[in-house]
């Protein structure tokens, strides 16, 4: 999981620490971000095709980590996608 997510299209930091995500003119980003990414899961679209990197440790050192977003407990999290080597 991690806390700062980049959104590659829109070309902005989300900081999953904070209510407004760090955007506090946009509101409501969270919904629309999390009513988009479940929108794309149902549709079937790869986590690599909805724009969501860890903004924090991957991208710093130069990795890009796809992430996908949730809420558990009331809790905001976005989480690394999982990858299977077979």
């Amino acid at each position: 999981m991690a806390n700062i997510v980049w959104h590659e299209k829109w070309m902005i930091e989300l900081d999953l620490t904070r209510d407004d995500l760090g955007h506090e003119s946009k509101p409501g980003l969270w919904e629309l971000l999390y009513r988009t990414d479940r929108m794309d899961a149902d549709r079937g679209v790869p986590v690599s095709g909805r724009g969501l990197q860890c903004g924090g440790v991957c991208r710093k050192a130069g990795v890009v980590a796809w992430m996908h977003l949730r809420e558990r407990n009331g809790r905001r999290e976005a989480v690394h996608e999982c990858s299977v080597e077979v």
